[in-house]
This record gives structure tokens, sequence and C-alpha cells, in this order.
């Protein structure tokens, strides 16, 4: 059986793998879904992002996991690169699902599309440490699959304040594009990032991985909370069940 860690992405805890986490372990696997510092409703906003690996570094190495399928969605991507390359001996397999894939020193914020990116730039200005869009500015991008009424139920229950300072800071990776570590790329087929193809999640992230693996699968962005089932499915074959 593997053992997985699930990274969460932006405006997200641990809680949003919940039934992802129940259907891997009815399975059989290990399972370890953090929620990253800063995250949720009372999460102190005064992080980084090297808060954010060195949290995921320590689960693994004080769990003494190895062997791990390490998972990270959306913004989540840029920290499972750091945390494989920090502990690439313990570290199977590096899955991405519709994760960013920053090259060396970039910063989160460079790699976020101009609309989404206006509103974080305008909470910067007004001296905000986290932001939450509202509903009705990511219905249509990140939850298409589903009725109005069970996005806003999801939303509600599951999104959180996303501390800005680790989307404005440098994340450096002088080695992970080097590591040679096994990667794949998962994304939904109605998951559509911008609104043209070559800024859609593959092929714009997945190219930056040589020789990765592309699944793509029915669902969209907020997969693990829309069809938690399906990315579970997903998960447990890279596994080679």
């Amino acid at each position: 059986m593997a053992t997985y860690v699930l990274v969460h992405g932006a405006y997200h805890d641990g809680s949003c793998w919940d039934a992802t986490t129940h259907y891997l372990r009815g399975r059989g696997h290990t399972v370890h879904a953090p929620s990253l510092p800063g995250s949720g409703p009372d999460g102190d906003h005064r992080v980084g992002h090297a808060h954010y690996s060195a949290h995921v570094i320590d689960l693994i190495v004080g769990g003494d996991l190895h062997e791990v399928t390490l998972v990270g969605h959306s913004m989540g991507g840029s920290v499972v690169a750091g945390v494989a390359e920090a502990v690439p001996e313990r570290i199977m397999t590096v899955v991405f699902v519709a994760g960013v894939v920053l090259r060396d020193g970039q910063r989160l914020v460079d790699e976020i599309p101009s609309a989404a990116r206006a509103p974080l730039e305008q909470a910067l200005a007004r001296g905000e440490t986290a932001y939450l869009p509202p509903f009705d500015a990511v219905r249509a991008t990140f939850f298409p699959t589903v009725t109005q009424e069970v996005a806003a139920d999801l939303y509600r229950r599951y999104w959180r304040p996303q501390p800005l300072a680790p989307l404005l800071d440098r994340v450096h990776l002088p080695r992970f594009h080097r590591l040679g570590l096994p990667t794949a790329y998962l994304v939904g087929t109605q998951d559509v990032r911008g609104v043209s193809p070559e800024e859609n999640w593959d092929p714009y992230f997945s190219s930056r991985l040589p020789g990765t693996r592309v699944v793509r699968f029915p669902g969209d962005h907020e997969i693990m909370l829309t069809a938690p089932r399906v990315i579970a499915a997903e998960l447990a074959k890279l596994s080679g069940e």
C-alpha cells in the first residue's frame, strides 16, 4: 500500500482533502493531508512560502515517512517541489493536480492570470494580509461541473482567506528540476485556467516537467470537492492499483 501526503492549494486548508482521504484509506493506503501554516479561518497570516515547505518536510521527517507519493494541488504544486528538493530520498513520486510548476526564483503571483491577479494587488494596496475572492468571482472557473447550489455550499464550507505573503515570495528551487524523480501531472478536462489553450494547466505547467506522465480525467479545478472519488481513483492508479 502507498503513503500519500496531500498538499492543498490557495484558499483552502487540509480539510478540502477529507473525502479523498476517506476513499484512499478505504483502499488501505496511508494518507496525510496537513493544513499549511496560516490557512483556515483562524490562521496567522504572517507566514511566508518557506513556512509551507518546512511544515510538510517536518511532517514527512517527523513521521519517518518513506516512499511518499507527494501530491500538490494548484498552489500546492509550488510547495511539493520544494519538499521534494529537500528530502528526495523519501519521495517516490511527485504528483501535480492542476499544480503550479515554478521555475527557480519565480513568485506565485507571477503565474496568476491577470484577471485573478488584479484583486490580489488591490487587497495588497489596501494593506490586507489575506484575501478571499467572492463566490461569484470563482464559480464559473472553479466549480463548473456542479450546480450553483452545490458550488455555493462547497465554497462556504471549504474556502478560506489566503495569506498574501507566500504569493509574493520568490521560491528557490535550484535542484528540483534536476532531481530525476518520477512526476505525474493530473488535470481535469473541465479545468480551464486561461482563455487560450497555451495558458491552460497542461501544457503550460506540465511542459516544465520533462518526461512527466500527463493524466486527464473528467473534472474541474475543485475535483477534491466536486468529485473526490475520481481523484482518489486516479491517485490510486499511480501507486499501481
